[in-house]
């Protein structure tokens, strides 16, 4: 007698993590595509306008006016270097290329 049954390979941990499909990954994904756009905007508005208001000559004569205004420039400098970075990754999906090619220059490891 012949039999019909076909032996199946086992079923391998990667075979069901690549089967498992989360619906919050995909909410994670959009939310990095939308939220720093809308960060780097505000942030650099606000930022502008501290600065702005910290360079009056009122603000600039006090140590404390001086301090503040170079907090906004760095604050500046970090959100626009730091979501840029995070904007591409989010949109390439490809990590390791740009830490490697702004790693050491511009990204921000926190």
């Amino acid at each position: 007698m012949k039999s019909n049954s076909t032996v199946t390979p086992p079923i391998t941990v990667e075979d069901t993590l690549n089967s498992l499909h989360y619906w919050h990954y995909d909410v994670a994904h959009w939310l990095l595509l939308i939220y720093p756009p809308i960060f780097l905007v505000f942030g650099n508005i606000g930022n502008v306008l501290s600065l702005l208001v910290m360079l009056r000559p009122r603000m600039r004569s006090t140590s404390l006016g001086v301090y503040l205004a170079l907090l906004a420039m760095s604050d500046i400098i970090y959100v626009n270097t730091n979501l840029i970075v995070r904007t591409i990754e989010a949109i390439s999906e490809d990590t390791y290329s740009i830490r490697c090619w702004l790693g050491c220059k511009l990204y921000s490891y926190n």
